[in-house]
């Protein structure tokens, strides 16, 4: 019978932190190691095991870098935030909601205490009107009030507050949990219950996702075995990025740097050269030839453009069966 764990067994030894400022060495030193022994303990092996990005993308790529090797992917998920809160908290009968019905709840709360007030000059009602007709922006702020430990009733204005109060109201009167609490409530649950992944590699995050440090903390106690890899602290954003590593170093022991000297060449990206693209763009620097030579179009890079969601599925569907129908095309993805 498994027993609930405490959030300190044995927790060094199950979770390790790297970080670095290089793709191509945590790449070579990480994170093909980790793939490579995860798909060899698949074989026989019933635990999950999972890759956590911040971005679909990155799994895609993370994807196409390990096909082309021919490493096997059997058995593997890739999950973003949403996929992993889904996962977590499955057996908890929390009822999260679509982000469509919050918007409809936050415009329909707006909308109803505009006509409430009678005053027309006031600037309550100017408020209401603009919240119930784009209620996009300030529900992302009350996500982002919620998720840092505020509190609405420190809203400001008023009017801002008495909105945020009665949505919230709505959305507990319609049986829904927001998403800050129902991270917390992953958080909670992790600490003691039995492991939900085997082995889990998280990738990809930084201070931008500040919101997510619940959710990704739940995920990596939930874990039998956690890699997390995190980036160098950036100069633009250089203290909440080394407050970011902090916490997680601070929570699970301290980050071990990745070696960059003898990083493989075949995962590094190509550096965007600022000069260069404005002497592409503009004409202004650089010699004759050198501008011919940047106004060449790319053949790699391709723009489709669509009026609506149907157009472009379409023009995208087109570029697919483009590419189909070259002889050097493997797959697609």
């Amino acid at each position: 019978m498994l027993q609930p764990r405490s959030p300190t067994d044995s927790l060094l030894s199950r979770v390790s932190l790297h970080i670095t400022s290089s793709v191509a060495a945590a790449w070579e030193h990480v994170t093909l190691p980790w793939f490579q022994a995860a798909a060899k303990n698949q074989i026989g092996g019933n635990e999950l095991t999972a890759v956590v990005t911040a971005y679909r993308s990155h799994a895609h790529l993370l994807r196409a870098q390990l096909l082309a090797r021919g490493t096997s992917l059997l058995g593997t998920r890739f999950l973003t935030p949403p996929q992993l809160r889904e996962l977590l908290l499955r057996n908890s009968y929390l009822n999260s909601p679509l982000r469509e019905h919050l918007r409809i709840l936050l415009a329909t709360t707006a909308e109803q205490l505009a006509t409430e007030i009678t005053d027309n000059n006031s600037p309550a009602l100017l408020i209401a009107k603009s919240v119930a007709r784009d209620p996009d922006n300030f529900l992302r702020a009350i996500d982002q009030l919620n998720a840092a430990g505020w509190n609405v009733n420190q809203l400001e204005p008023p009017a801002l507050r008495e909105i945020a109060a009665r949505f919230e109201k709505r959305v507990r009167d319609c049986g829904f949990t927001l998403v800050h609490e129902a991270d917390r409530q992953a958080a909670q649950n992790a600490a003691t219950s039995p492991p939900t992944f085997g082995n889990l590699l998280v990738t990809g995050f930084d201070s931008a996702h500040w919101p997510l440090w619940p959710l990704l903390r739940a995920a990596v106690f939930s874990s039998t075995a956690a890699t997390v890899i995190l980036n160098d602290p950036r100069d633009e954003a250089r203290e909440l990025d080394e407050t970011w590593v902090g916490t997680w170093e601070q929570t699970f022991d301290a980050a071990e740097p990745i070696n960059e000297a003898d990083a493989a060449s075949e995962f590094r990206t190509r550096s965007l050269d600022l000069t260069a693209l404005s002497s592409q763009v503009f004409g202004a620097r650089g010699t004759a030839s050198h501008r011919r030579e940047q106004a060449k179009p790319l053949d790699d890079v391709h723009f489709v453009v669509g009026r609506d969601n149907t157009e472009q599925a379409r023009a995208i569907v087109a570029l697919t069966a483009k590419f189909l129908e070259e002889k050097n095309c493997d797959r697609i993805g």
